[in-house]
């Protein structure tokens, strides 16, 4: 993650991240995720490339919009705020972990 200010840019992009995850039910959250580049504070200074999301946005999109996601991390790691999500899987109640 990017340069000196990076924490105060974690912090940011995480809260963004969370609420964006947040969203069921209302059609929001994939579309919130597709816009992540233009949309969230901090972006390219958190993820300066994407491919530590892409495996979000690859189960955001099999989860949808209406699957429940919770967050089941949220700390620091490095001096970055760092948060991991799981969606629920409502055939089987299992969770699906990033």
């Amino acid at each position: 993650m990017g340069g000196g200010s990076g924490n105060e840019d974690s912090i940011k992009f995480d809260n963004w991240l969370t609420e964006t995850l947040s969203h069921e039910g209302d059609g929001k959250r994939l579309e919130r995720l597709a816009r992540w580049e233009e949309d969230s504070p901090s972006a390219r200074q958190c993820h300066p490339r994407e491919e530590h999301l892409a495996p979000l946005f690859v189960v955001a999109g099999a989860a949808g919009n209406d699957t429940p996601c919770s967050c089941t991390f949220s700390g620091d790691v490095l001096g970055q705020k760092v948060s991991s999500f799981a969606f629920e899987d409502a055939v089987t109640l299992s969770k699906i972990n990033l």
